[in-house]
């Protein structure tokens, strides 16, 4: 939990042996994407040293998604706890799932945002429950050598046109 607490992430449910860990709910970030696959980078490194230390096999992976959800209270009028549900949720859900033994799969949206920041290798598109197309996964390969700053900005929908400069284009 402190590499989740350390990119703002926060812990939902525990279900057997997985978790859902939310980013952007209750509080949204602008980089809430980008928090969710490097948290799960610092995971994996974590449980590694965790397994060299220990002398364990222990093992993680990983479905992350981005989109809109519905959030608040649920359960009934007597007991409610704050969660999330929707259809990103659901693919998350079904990306870990379809994730192996330190992968981290992410979705189309998530790939957007954080394509300029992460090297990923695209996977075969795959037909998921509820979804009329085949899905395109990507495989979270590590973070850039270099990140291009211009194209995170342009990602996230950040816009900052250039004011008073037309002699200087011309």
């Amino acid at each position: 939990m402190p590499v989740v607490e350390k990119y703002g992430g926060n812990l939902d449910k525990i279900i057997g042996d997985g978790m859902m860990i939310l980013f952007g709910a209750p509080t949204a970030h602008e980089n809430d994407p980008e928090l969710a696959v490097r948290a799960a980078l610092d995971m994996i490194e974590t449980l590694n040293q965790f397994n060299v230390v220990h002398q364990t096999n222990l093992g993680i992976h990983f479905g992350i998604n981005t989109g809109l959800v519905i959030a608040g209270g649920i359960g009934t009028r007597d007991k409610q706890e704050y969660s999330v549900m929707g259809d990103p949720v659901n693919l998350a859900s079904r990306l870990g799932d379809l994730s192996e033994r330190g992968q981290i799969l992410v979705g189309p949206d998530t790939y957007r945002l954080t394509s300029s920041i992460f090297d990923y290798q695209e996977m075969k598109p795959i037909r998921v429950k509820g979804k009329a197309e085949p899905v395109t996964l990507y495989k979270v390969l590590g973070i850039k050598a270099r990140p291009d700053s211009r194209r995170v900005a342009r990602a996230r929908g950040i816009r900052s046109p250039l004011v008073g400069r037309e002699k200087e284009f011309a």
